[in-house]
């Protein structure tokens, strides 16, 4: 249903002012999509680890492009061997009529003002609610989407980079959308090692100071390095 990156990062942050919360596990299975709401959860993840509850994130089978981002912040992250995670990359896409409309008897008018202004105007789909734009886009507007595209990349680079402590060439190195397997993922750092959701969960109580058997601890040991 979509990482719901508001609902889910409102939800973190309230565990992070849980005195009943020891610790966090996030499952991530996702593709990835708009930046936006990974960006969210990572922040959410990083208010998590600053109040001293460790943020053990287990890929599932698909933890790419946003799937990775949100897990950036985390104290631990966990892939499956066969889990394809990484495409640190950014994509984007303009579709428009070019005749569908017309081929359906369907047509579109208006008045603008402003070069850009009937960017996105166009026949809206009945029964899809959508609005199929008329035209591709103009030279000066490709360029600027270029422009756009390159500056989240470099973010994404940077954010990569902090969380798993590699250098930007480094991380340009695995990037440009590539996507690896699990094992080649720990091998180039780009996770912490192999696992599943209950390794995650027991790694989570490691790392909480919480002893095999128990509910909780008063002793919690905060602030554990994550070694795999």
């Amino acid at each position: 249903t979509g990482i719901r990156g508001r609902a889910t990062a409102a939800h973190l942050r309230r565990l992070a002012g849980r005195r009943d919360v020891a610790a966090v596990v996030l499952r991530a299975d996702s593709p990835g999509g708009d930046p936006l709401p990974s960006d969210l959860v990572a922040e959410a993840c990083a208010k998590l680890v600053a109040a001293g509850k460790p943020v053990v994130v287990s890929q599932g089978d698909v933890a790419a492009s946003g799937g990775y981002w949100l897990g950036l912040a985390g104290s631990c992250v966990l892939a499956t061997p066969l889990t394809l995670t990484g495409s640190i990359g950014v994509i984007a896409g303009w579709y428009y009529d070019a005749g569908l409309a017309g081929k359906a008897g369907l047509k579109a008018d208006g008045v603008q003002r402003g070069e850009h202004a009937d960017l996105l105007a166009g026949v809206r789909l009945p029964l899809l609610g959508l609005t199929l734009p008329e035209r591709p886009l103009s030279a000066a507007e490709l360029a600027r989407v270029e422009q756009y595209i390159l500056a989240m990349y470099d973010r994404f680079v940077g954010k990569v980079a902090a969380g798993r402590r590699l250098t930007p060439e480094r991380v340009r190195e695995l990037g440009g959308g590539r996507v690896w397997m699990g094992r080649d993922a720990v091998a180039r750092q780009l996770v912490d090692g192999e696992g599943g959701l209950t390794d995650a969960i027991a790694l989570a109580r490691e790392l909480a100071g919480i002893p095999p058997g128990a509910e909780r601890s008063e002793e919690r040991r905060v602030g554990k390095e994550c070694t795999i």
